[in-house]
């Protein structure tokens, strides 16, 4: 449901987002993913998403908190400043991302409501 005025109406059929490769710039993603949560369009919906996207679909179906996931992904940014090597960890921020913000048996728990494409 969304909010629509007078009171709440059903979003009608099906919903599918996509989100696609983005890199750095997956942080403007985070701020549609939240969006998304908090008008209810992302209940019951689908998704994709390609590299950094297919993080934030996975987020989005395991309707994981987008503040605590920009959090990070802005130290992962401080801690590329002052090194040249720091700005090509991309995929090593990726997976500590992860591993720290997945539930256990995630994979399971959305399998009918997300798919992944993730490229090295």
């Amino acid at each position: 449901r969304m909010a629509g005025g007078q009171g709440e109406r059903k979003v009608p059929g099906e919903r599918l987002f996509s989100f696609a490769a983005c890199g750095w710039l997956k942080i403007y993603l985070f701020g549609v993913a939240k969006a998304l949560q908090k008008t209810g369009l992302a209940e019951n919906a689908k998704f994709v998403g390609s590299s950094a996207g297919s993080l934030v679909g996975l987020a989005l179906a395991l309707d994981l908190d987008f503040d605590q996931i920009k959090d990070f992904q802005l130290t992962c940014v401080e801690r590329t400043h002052g090194s040249l090597q720091g700005a090509l960890r991309l995929k090593e921020y990726l997976d500590e991302i992860m591993d720290q913000m997945l539930p256990d048996g995630a994979c399971e728990k959305i399998s009918d409501r997300s798919s992944l494409g993730i490229l090295n």
